[in-house]
């Protein structure tokens, strides 16, 4: 799903839109709205919610960007992309009214609010990301009214267009049974992928309840688990963005972007059909911003090939055969240049990558 929306029309807004105005107004900006539609939105318990863009602008200016929203592994990407440095002085700031659900609170992951129910939905901190790639985190912080963004020092320094880019998603509690999948601990904040392998599958999973974790569980044909659930990756000091999976029919590669330090790492692992694991994960390329998206298709006779989309660097991938050996010294560059979003799709035919 994606909608574009140029963010330059002054309107009316109603309700959570005139608190935003007003604190607009009291930080110096003009007391105008966006014409964004509503984003519809979805919290742990299935209840809807919905965020609309009231401002963008800097000082008492309106910026002109665009505002777009894609699916996310984590749920709703929404992003502002200005093609030129906003005219005016001080800071770039992005309200976004909330309704439906409840503010309860923040933490290093983002806003959290809340339905009647108990379900939870993050709205995520942002990243600026420029078009050389330069990462700054933005975080983001509720006003009394609704969620603001700002940034100001890093504009100077920007090469255009560049994007501001959180991510907005549901947050699972999830309390299963001893024998479920993915175990028997509370889950928050879950990447999954579930994948065949053989005549079952293969669960993978990216685990926030203590450091960053992939993890992995095999399960059979009626999807009941099989074995304990296997660590693929766990490093101190990481931090996970991306997970993705896909078996060639025997075995399953498991495939992320693992943040070490300032390095942005593509990682991959292979893991057996009783859930075996090579002996360590292999780095197969390097991303420069968190606007990169994985994707990943099996081969029917053995291997696999890993796509990632970047924007502002373009798209490339890599071969994994069979038996786990990366079969490209460096990754092939499938398009070089700018995208409009990161997100890739893959297929491979049969013998593409053995």
């Amino acid at each position: 799903m994606q909608h574009p929306s140029r963010l330059r029309a002054p309107g009316a807004t109603r309700g959570l839109a005139l608190a935003a105005l007003a604190a607009a107004t009291a930080c110096g900006a003009s007391p105008r709205a966006t014409s964004a539609p509503a984003v519809a939105v979805t919290t742990g318990s299935g209840a809807r919610g919905t965020l609309r863009t009231l401002w963008v602008g800097r000082g008492a200016r309106p910026a002109d960007g665009v505002e777009r929203v894609s699916r996310h592994p984590r749920g709703l990407e929404q992003t502002w992309t200005f093609d030129r440095a906003p005219p005016g002085r001080g800071a770039l700031r992005v309200w976004v009214g909330v309704d439906g659900v409840r503010y309860v609170g923040v933490d290093d992951r983002g806003l959290r609010f809340a339905d009647a129910a108990g379900g939870a939905l993050r709205y995520g901190h942002a990243t600026w990301v420029d078009a050389q790639g330069a990462r700054t985190a933005v975080p983001a912080s509720w006003n009394g009214s609704a969620i603001e963004l700002g940034t100001e020092q890093v504009l100077a320094a920007s090469a255009w267009p560049a994007v501001l880019d959180p991510v907005v998603g549901p947050e699972f509690p999830l309390d299963p049974t001893p024998d479920a999948v993915p175990g028997s601990t509370r889950v928050t904040e879950t990447v999954a992928r579930v994948v065949r392998m053989g005549a079952g599958g293969l669960a993978v999973w990216a685990d926030t309840r203590s450091g960053q974790r992939v993890m992995a569980r095999t399960v059979d044909a009626t999807g009941a688990p099989q074995g304990s659930a296997v660590v693929i990756d766990q490093q101190a000091g990481r931090t996970l963005s991306d997970v993705v999976a896909a078996s060639d029919g025997t075995n399953a590669l498991a495939a992320w972007v693992s943040v070490e330090g300032a390095q942005r790492v593509v990682r991959v692992r292979r893991v057996g059909a009783a859930g075996a694991l090579d002996a360590t994960s292999t780095e197969v390329g390097r991303v420069a911003s968190s606007s990169a998206r994985l994707a990943i298709a099996g081969d029917p006779m053995g291997g696999w090939l890993l796509v990632w989309g970047e924007l502002a660097t373009g798209v490339a991938a890599v071969r994994i055969a069979r038996d786990g050996r990366v079969l490209d010294a460096a990754p092939i560059a499938i398009f070089a240049g700018r995208l409009v979003e990161g997100a890739v799709s893959v297929a491979a035919s049969a013998g593409a990558t053995s």
